[in-house]
């Protein structure tokens, strides 16, 4: 059927009309997900926020907004899950700077040192940990971070626009169905320690809009945890549980845990020594702020000093030094008796926590027991050979995020960003030299995985083949494989990478390599 040019204006312009609502119509889809997503994060609903998504999906299906949102509630709900896991077997708060590194047992239990809410506050209501739950705790862990990987390899290589305001993502830590501020969990640990001095306000309302690349990259780092959990899984851990995991649970999870509580319980009543340990904290919080208003003028003192050195070395000179000596250390005083009250306080606090949790050796001597029961049989060496398989998915992850991030053209809130492109939180642009020595690691970790290349070891001219190690452990002994003992069944000729090498290739990233490799996965 032909048609004029007058009748062939009204069916253009009518499917301009159908090719406008189609555009359209996932634009508003996309919205929609995007509210949802960041209505969940912020209000700690994950898992009703998947529900939703899912919803969304079922109508428009390509809405990769929906997709991508839908896989990182789905990352976040792992976490949830596990730390109500935790929750609800932890008997005991673990004290801010108590804890250390057992990471099979902490969980998102504590960050030794820093001064921040517990993750895992103690739940008055908990059922005591025990090893069996545990096992069932990670296993669940895996299989949600598993179903989130699955969401998030749909994305593809489509494009996607995510934006999200990280630090006020929230997990309700003690199941109250409230958000406190320290619920805010990024935020809160940011403004603890060392780190609030790097921490402004402006940064807690900072943007990020995940990108395509962004998906593959916490596909990685989803795979990062896969294997932290696949390693747990695949083996008998039970002697190591029974002797340290008291530290991260609470008393009551070890038997020796409930003989140490017995010990303890013929002194005074734990909550009356935290109720006088939490005294002690609240009088050093406020002489700490009381002492920023004690500091003598930085410019006086600095005048007075000037003064003293530049007096000559006779009689007169010296009596004259005395005497501004005296007026620094009057103008002093002040600071200094309240430092000496904190330093006061802090000795009385640790007496107390030692009156309640024993001596400070106490973490020195459960890991040294952790360490000598670290001799774990193989009990499921498929999930052994999983370990492996999902660190080599974490370095083709790699390849293809920088992959994506290289060929964006935009500026806009990135996360991870090219040369070309603003970095978060005002880190430092991004180099290729950077990028180059970060893939070049990467591809050199997955060839140490597929034993084309050798771990070397001080003991040997040989060298370690990891994936051989995966493939046919019968048991991981810590102490063993470090000693040499463990990996002699491993040991083969070839090329080794030796500290040289490595060394070469993160020559670009320097003493950052660590940063780098939290940031970049």
């Amino acid at each position: 059927m032909s048609m004029t040019p007058r009748s062939r204006f009204p069916f253009l312009a009518v499917l301009a009309v159908v090719f406008a609502v189609a555009a359209i119509r996932p634009a508003l889809a996309g919205q929609a997900a995007i509210d949802e997503f960041q209505r969940a994060a912020y209000a700690g609903d994950f898992a009703a926020g998947v529900t939703n998504l899912e919803t969304m999906l079922r109508s428009a299906p390509d809405d990769t907004e929906a997709l991508f949102g839908k896989g990182a509630l789905q990352v976040f709900s792992a976490f949830a899950r596990i730390q109500q896991g935790i929750y609800d077997h932890s008997t005991e708060s673990l004290p801010s700077g108590r804890g250390m590194p057992l990471a099979p047992f902490l969980g998102m239990r504590s960050f030794g040192g820093m001064n921040a809410p517990s993750l895992t506050p103690g739940n008055p209501d908990a059922k005591p940990m025990t090893y069996a739950i545990l096992r069932s705790i990670i296993s669940q862990f895996a299989e949600d971070l598993a179903a989130a990987e699955t969401t998030l390899a749909a994305v593809g290589d489509r494009p996607v626009k995510l934006p999200v305001q990280p630090l006020k993502i929230a997990f309700d830590l003690n199941h109250d169905g409230k958000i406190a501020d320290h619920e805010r969990t990024l935020a809160s640990l940011l403004a603890a320690g060392s780190w609030r001095r790097r921490v402004n306000p402006a940064m807690l309302e900072t943007q990020i809009t995940f990108d395509t690349a962004d998906a593959s990259w916490l596909r990685g780092y989803v795979n990062v945890f896969l294997a932290s959990a696949n390693l747990m899984l695949a083996v008998d851990f039970e002697q190591s549980y029974e002797a340290a995991a008291h530290r991260g649970f609470g008393s009551q999870a070890t038997a020796f845990g409930r003989f140490l509580a017995r010990q303890f319980s013929e002194g005074r009543p734990r909550a009356q020594i935290d109720a006088e340990i939490e005294a002690i904290d609240d009088t050093i919080k406020t002489l700490r702020q009381k002492g920023q208003t004690l500091q003598p003028p930085r410019e006086q003192l600095d005048e007075l000093r000037r003064q003293m050195f530049a007096l000559p070395r006779t009689p007169e000179g010296n009596a004259e030094r005395a005497r501004i000596q005296a007026q620094i250390d009057e103008l002093n005083e002040p600071s200094r008796e309240n430092n000496a009250a904190i330093l006061t306080l802090n000795a009385d606090r640790r007496q107390l926590l030692t009156e309640r949790d024993g001596s400070s050796w106490e973490s020195v001597f459960d890991l040294v027991a952790f360490l000598h029961t670290a001799q774990w049989t193989v009990i499921e060496p498929q999930r052994l050979q999983a370990v492996r398989d999902h660190l080599l998915r974490v370095m083709v992850q790699n390849e293809n995020t920088w992959r994506l991030i290289r060929a964006e053209t935009d500026d806009d809130h990135e996360w991870l960003p090219n040369p070309r492109q603003t970095p978060p939180f005002g880190a430092k642009p991004l180099t290729d030299e950077v990028i180059d020595s970060w893939l070049a690691t990467t591809r050199l970790s997955a060839q140490v995985l597929n034993g084309e290349k050798l771990l070397p070891h001080p003991r040997f001219n040989k060298g370690v083949n990891l994936k051989k190690l995966f493939d046919e452990a019968a048991r991981i002994d810590i102490v063993l494989l470090i000693t040499g003992h463990d990996v002699v069944p491993f040991l083969e000729k070839g090329e080794i990478v030796d500290r040289k090498t490595w060394g070469t290739i993160t020559q670009p990233m320097g003493r950052e390599f660590s940063t780098y490799a939290l940031w970049f996965n």
